[in-house]
C-alpha cells in the first residue's frame, strides 16, 4: 500500500520539522509553546497508530467519500489541519485546505 509509505515519510518529515512548525505556530497564535508541542507529539502518535491500524486491517476496504474541505482554525493550527487531512487522504478523498489567515505559513509548511 503506496499511502502507508507515504504516511511514514510525512511523519518522518514532522519529526524532523517539529520545532519549526511549533515556532510558526506560536508566532500565529500567541499561545505557549508548550501547548503547541503537546499537539505535535499528539498528531506523531496519532499518525503512527493510524499506519499501524490500516497494516493490521489490509482487507479492509475503506470507500472513499468524494472531495473534502477542511477549514483550519487560528487557534490549534497543528492538530486541527493534520488529523482530519490524514484521515480523508487515508480513504482516498481529495482534500482541499483551507487555513486561516493568521496560520497560512503554517499550512504551507505541512502542505
Amino acid at each position: 500500500m503506496e499511502y502507508l509509505s507515504e504516511l511514514k515519510k510525512f511523519c518522518q518529515l514532522l519529526q524532523k520539522n517539529r520545532k519549526t512548525l511549533c515556532h510558526l505556530a506560536v508566532s500565529a497564535t500567541q499561545s505557549p509553546i508548550k501547548y503547541h508541542q503537546k499537539d505535535m507529539q499528539y498528531v506523531i502518535s496519532w499518525i503512527k497508530n493510524v499506519r499501524k491500524q490500516i497494516e493490521l486491517q489490509t482487507k479492509y476496504v475503506m470507500k472513499p467519500k468524494g472531495k473534502v474541505l477542511i477549514g483550519l482554525s487560528a487557534n490549534e493550527p497543528i492538530i486541527i489541519s493534520i488529523i482530519p487531512a490524514i484521515s480523508a487522504l487515508v480513504t482516498g478523498n481529495h482534500v482541499t485546505l483551507r487555513p486561516s489567515t493568521k496560520c497560512a505559513e503554517i499550512t504551507k509548511r505541512i502542505v
